[in-house]
């Protein structure tokens, strides 16, 4: 008999706090009190002990997608949504992230990011970002051949989504990450994927729609989207 297996989409907010110091400093102390909260629940939930060397770091975690190291930028326009894809090269299990790679540089103030999972073309979560205005210190060293912008120092960012997964997704499974922004926003590209990124369609405010089926055009560069989830 087949299984059906039914994905509640789940909306998330998140709000940048006005001073850029106290952003850097309360997601230090977010992220260590999350890793403490996933180490301790792989240890007494799933018989899993963590790696003994860097501080979150799994050899039960599974990585692919983007490796957000670039240091080339697109300048994401606003009022648009450009879907990414990548596919899973493992059994997705327990958890499942998926991250835009943002880069802190002349963010407008009261720009709002959405940002929205798919699981092979279904919604099943969405979060949103309220941004604070924030330059930074990047240094811009000019455009590639593709038009691209290249940065000496870029301060990257990433602003994801995540999801609960009840069940287990088999390798091949397609992830996809859907980006809109109220104000155009510098995104770090991936210029070694072998995926798109599509413009799917032009929205003066966020509405995702429930499944994806027609991919859109072709974006000019790729967005670099990096997939974490639990490896069984």
């Amino acid at each position: 008999m087949k299984r059906t297996v039914e994905l509640t989409p789940v909306i998330l907010v998140d709000t940048y706090p006005s001073s850029m110091l106290h952003f850097i400093r309360r997601r230090r102390g977010v992220f260590l009190i999350v890793v403490l909260a996933v180490a301790s629940i792989l240890v007494f939930a799933f018989g899993v002990r963590p790696f003994g060397g860097q501080v979150g770091v799994s050899t039960h975690y599974l990585h692919f997608g983007s490796s957000g190291t670039e240091h080339s930028g697109w300048l994401m326009p606003a009022d648009t949504l450009i879907s990414t894809s990548h596919t899973a090269n493992g059994t997705l299990s327990v958890f499942i992230t998926a991250n835009l790679v943002v880069f802190l540089y002349q963010i407008p103030q009261g720009t709002i990011l959405y940002v929205s999972l798919y699981l092979n073309g279904a919604l099943t979560a969405t979060k949103q970002y309220n941004l604070t205005a924030y330059d930074g210190t990047t240094t811009v060293q000019g455009t590639d051949q593709n038009g691209a912008m290249n940065f000496s120092n870029p301060i990257p960012d990433l602003l994801g989504v995540g999801l609960s997964l009840s069940t287990t997704y088999p390798a091949g499974t397609e992830v996809t990450l859907l980006s809109w922004a109220s104000n155009p926003l510098w995104v770090q590209i991936d210029n070694a994927s072998l995926t798109h990124s599509y413009e799917i369609s032009e929205q003066t405010s966020y509405a995702p729609p429930s499944s994806l089926t027609e991919p859109g055009s072709v974006a000019p560069f790729i967005l670099s989207v990096k997939v974490e989830s639990y490896a069984q």
